[in-house]
């Protein structure tokens, strides 16, 4: 029943085509100048319709010059008034989006298109797009969120919890974070995804409490080890002995196979790789020292016997 109703509106719809080519084709016979007349104004209305194309294009090209001047001078402005790089980046993407998006309703008038039909034109497709992208605008939306909230700067060493990854941040636009990681990849994270996950920042706090362990054998002197610990961290010069937490050693575990001695002081380091940099002189020079003390450092065995 459906196919044969189907049927019946294609055949209407090809008759009703007909009648108005029949009419139309009638309406020539009858006045032969319509035809005539309207072939007499195609290269008129062509050539209106080509000097629009090209003032259109021209104008484009105008304003998309403007565009980038007034970009240069915002980002300029923004930098003066000390504003975040993250900040910056963020405003002049959505500027010129923007600004873009007022040149294109003013063309399309230009063209005879109403302004009300160009709203409206634009709203439809703009409810069309945002559903079809409802992720890209919650991009949008985290992206907002992170330039408020600022819970990391350009140039900042995070970590995304969620996943574990690690890297400096090097820019925030209206849809992803721009990451780079350790092993020099660039990594883009949506921004709707990091703005609800957890995120630690190195960065932020330049003074960090250094917390470490060593292992040495049951046969050692405990006090030695100390001894050799606390010398090794007076001696590291990004480690400030009269810091919020001085430097301390102290005998935080007998374990099965070691001895474990831990040591906290504090470090100022502009950035998380000094630190990272800083603990690992530490390592190797406690690690020289107690070699040189006859210090050993144990590791798991397993004594088997017959019976």
């Amino acid at each position: 029943m459906t196919g044969l109703n189907m049927d019946i509106s294609e055949n209407l719809i090809s008759v009703n085509h007909l009648q108005d080519i029949n009419e139309i084709s009638e309406q020539i016979q009858e006045d032969p100048g319509i035809l005539k007349e309207y072939l007499s104004q195609l290269p008129e209305k062509a050539l209106r319709f080509g000097l629009k194309v090209v003032i259109a294009v021209v104008v484009f090209m105008i304003c998309r010059k403007i565009i980038q001047l007034l970009s240069k001078a915002l980002k300029k402005a923004l930098e003066k008034a000390g504003t975040g790089k993250t900040a910056i980046t963020f405003l002049d993407t959505f500027m010129s989006f923007t600004l873009y998006f007022f040149l294109i309703m003013t063309i399309l008038v230009a063209f005879g298109v109403s302004a009300t039909s160009a709203v409206a034109i634009l709203g439809s497709f703009g409810v069309t797009l945002g559903l079809a992208l409802q992720g890209t605008i919650s991009n949008v939306a985290g992206g907002m969120l992170l330039l408020i909230l600022k819970p990391f700067e350009a140039g900042d060493y995070i970590e995304e919890k969620d996943t574990g990854m690690c890297g400096t941040v090097q820019s925030v636009t209206i849809f992803y974070t721009h990451i780079l990681t350790d092993n020099n990849f660039e990594v883009c994270i949506p921004n709707g995804a990091l703005s609800n996950s957890n995120i630690v920042n190195y960065s932020r706090v330049t003074e960090r409490r250094l917390i470490m362990t060593f292992n040495i054998s049951y046969s050692d002197s405990v006090s030695r080890a100390r001894e050799i610990i606390e010398e090794v961290l007076r001696g590291e010069e990004r480690v400030d002995a009269n810091g919020p937490t001085p430097i301390e050693t102290y005998l935080k575990e007998m374990g099965d196979f070691s001895l474990v001695i831990g040591a906290r002081a504090t470090v100022y380091s502009d950035t998380y790789i000094d630190y990272l940099r800083t603990t690992w002189a530490i390592n190797e020079k406690v690690k020289e020292r107690f070699d040189e003390a006859g210090i050993e450092i144990p590791f798991p065995q397993l004594d088997v016997h017959n019976k």
